[in-house]
């Protein structure tokens, strides 16, 4: 169960008094959508558990220069992307680790609804939509992982973002429309024809 603003602010208040307990769940309520948006972004389970790991140890040994308690989600992302970027940049020094693809998420709702896309094995739907978001321009990839990998509305979005709520109903209505358009395309070279 997603925690309030309000149980998010206390946690990393108590956290940064040294409270274990209190980072433990901090940990356990944003580890999934921190794996979920690393992998998405090194392609290899693996991977995106060490990168989410060194995250969330930075995070502890820094919590403290976290100015505002309420930003702690958003300050998750960009330590969790850092780090991503980091293991991208090493991989690319070591060629011979290989990118997988695949991860299991709560990307169900991307491509419902009436379309043209043919029917898809559930358990397939999440690596075709993250390989679809690693096609669209980075300026869309984080608000669709927020509106479908966090389940976040418009509005929270826009408050994690700092945008204007308007700017982010436009955003992600062109980015979801790229996104239905890379997915048909994954479909197509799956040979699954769209």
């Amino acid at each position: 169960m997603p925690l309030e603003q309000e149980d998010v602010r206390q946690l990393v208040g108590r956290a940064r008094a040294g409270d274990l307990g209190a980072f433990q769940v901090l940990v356990e309520t944003f580890e999934r959508p921190l794996y979920v948006l690393a992998l998405q972004k090194v392609g290899h389970p693996e991977d995106a558990q060490d990168v989410v790991q060194d995250a969330f140890l930075e995070a502890f040994r820094t919590i403290g220069r976290l100015e505002s308690p309420e930003a702690f989600a958003g300050w998750m992302r960009r330590i969790t992307l850092s780090h991503a970027y980091m293991k991208l940049r090493r991989r690319q020094r070591r060629p011979e680790q290989l990118a997988g693809a695949g991860a299991g998420s709560a990307l169900d709702g991307v491509a419902a609804g009436p379309s043209s896309l043919p029917e898809v094995d559930p358990h397939e739907l999440p690596a075709l939509v993250l390989r679809a978001i690693s096609r669209v321009p980075e300026a869309y990839q984080l608000p669709l992982m927020l509106r479908y990998l966090e389940k976040m509305s418009p509005q929270d979005i826009a408050v994690e973002m700092k945008m204007k709520p308007g700017t982010i109903r436009v955003l992600l209505h062109r980015a979801s429309k790229l996104l239905r358009a890379h997915l048909e395309a994954v479909l197509r070279e799956r040979g699954w024809g769209a």
